[in-house]
């Protein structure tokens, strides 16, 4: 959360572009982690850079940010190669994948990236949130109801997702196992997240990512651990390389949207990427009310929650409170400047019309659905089925009837179920796909 909201001195404004997940842990998505400061340069300038020794031109490079790097592998042959280096293995960019795709065998239907540009990646996080779903993918039986054991074992599952994150990733060095669940400080971490770094491979170096909080506080702060001395064998133990860890959590760039298939995913791309800004509202409220009364002035301000007799005198308490007491900038009774009132009213308004967009393409989807039986429909589902079957950028590597892409198409246009088009969260069905891979 803290990582969300820019510390004093406040250099830039509000960064509408922010992206958090519901957790809010910001969201980098690529356009945005690529996006240059609006800096004016002499013309001749790159030229005079040019003209350096090539040992000064690395030195220089090695200082230029992420924004600056990408442009550099595009300008000019003389830069691209050390520019390229420098930007693939930025220690503060990691790349962020939902680990479902990696157990389901990591095709390229089951994801919005970029194949190609995934290629190209040398730090990897990967959202592991779900994994004890993942290794013990028990399912009932349908006559017994009892669960049924699955019919690989947890490390043979742990096996055949490396083997596709080397695939997927073969620049890979260094992967970090992210949870997003929340646990408590005093809580030893996950066996199954240990079983899962003890069978990395020997050439990528792997940690652990947890999501921690003290019961007496909201906070919550992000650590990172590794096994000890590197120590891959049952025994090993963790240790904390940080208390807090932070770093810049990439979205890669999304696939070619075309056809059938591609119309309704590019539906559901819009819908998540619309609910991580919609999620960031919270903290761009709490960085936005501390800058009305200290950016550029000193104004001491009480709690806007009438229930709370908090004040603050210095920068830095109001947003500390403000997350640690969980006190909601949008419950009733609460009073905001009418300069900020305002400019979230706005940015409120404006993510309304988006969704209101979304809900408009996703009901023209629905209604070119057309009646059951009829011709419409039959012609779109071929359609459909026809795509997911011969056009590798949506493979599934199964028969197109039994993806899962195609099993929720089904779901979102039933009028009588909850066409959600999983907005949020990947559905049930895609879970249950990762688990059959």
């Amino acid at each position: 959360m803290l990582s969300a909201i820019p510390k004093s001195p406040w250099t830039r404004p509000l960064n509408w572009n922010l992206h958090v997940d519901f957790k809010f842990e910001p969201r980098i998505p690529f356009p945005f982690y690529i996006q240059p400061e609006p800096i004016r340069l002499p013309g001749p300038t790159f030229t005079q850079f040019c003209r350096l020794p090539t040992e000064l031109q690395q030195r220089v490079l090695y200082f230029c940010d992420g924004p600056t790097l990408f442009q550099l592998m595009r300008v000019s042959s003389a830069t691209r190669a050390e520019a390229e280096n420098l930007f693939w293995s930025s220690p503060d960019a990691w790349y962020y994948v939902d680990a479902y795709w990696l157990f389901a065998g990591g095709f390229p239907g089951l994801t919005h990236y970029t194949l190609d540009f995934l290629a190209h990646v040398e730090q990897v996080e990967v959202d592991v949130s779900e994994i004890e779903l993942f290794l013990r993918p028990e399912e009932p039986d349908p006559h017994t109801g009892q669960l049924v054991p699955p019919s690989q074992s947890p490390e043979e599952l742990a096996h055949g997702f490396w083997q596709t994150l080397q695939h997927r990733f073969p620049r890979a060095t260094h992967v970090v196992m992210s949870r997003n669940a929340e646990q408590k400080y005093d809580k030893p971490l996950p066996y199954d997240l240990k079983m899962m770094v003890q069978m990395c491979p020997t050439n990528i170096t792997t940690s652990a990512s947890l999501l921690q909080y003290d019961v007496c506080r909201f906070r919550r702060e992000r650590s990172l651990w590794r096994l000890r001395g590197g120590d891959t064998n049952s025994t090993g133990e963790w240790e904390k390389i940080s208390p807090v860890w932070t770093r810049q959590s990439i979205l890669p760039p999304p696939k070619e949207f075309r056809g059938p298939v591609g119309v309704y995913e590019h539906i559901f791309y819009k819908y998540r990427r619309l609910a991580l800004q919609e999620w960031a509202l919270w903290p761009l409220q709490i960085e936005a009310l501390e800058r009305h009364y200290f950016d550029g002035r000193y104004e001491p301000f009480s709690c806007p929650d009438p229930t709370c007799e908090a004040r603050f005198e210095h920068v830095g308490e109001w947003t500390l409170h403000a997350i640690d007491s969980a006190h909601d900038l949008q419950r009733q009774g609460i009073v905001l400047p009418n300069k900020v009132k305002a400019i979230f009213h706005e940015r409120r308004k404006a993510l309304s019309r988006k969704r209101h967009d979304l809900d408009e393409a996703f009901q023209r989807l629905f209604d070119d659905w057309g009646e059951e039986e009829s011709e419409k429909r039959h012609n779109t589902a071929q359609a459909f089925l026809h795509q997911l079957e011969h056009d590798p950028l949506y493979a599934h590597g199964k028969p197109a009837r039994e993806c899962s892409t195609w099993i929720q198409f089904l779901l979102d246009m039933d009028p009588t179920g909850q066409r959600s088009l999983r907005a949020v969260f990947y559905g049930g069905v895609r879970l249950k796909e990762a688990k059959e891979a």
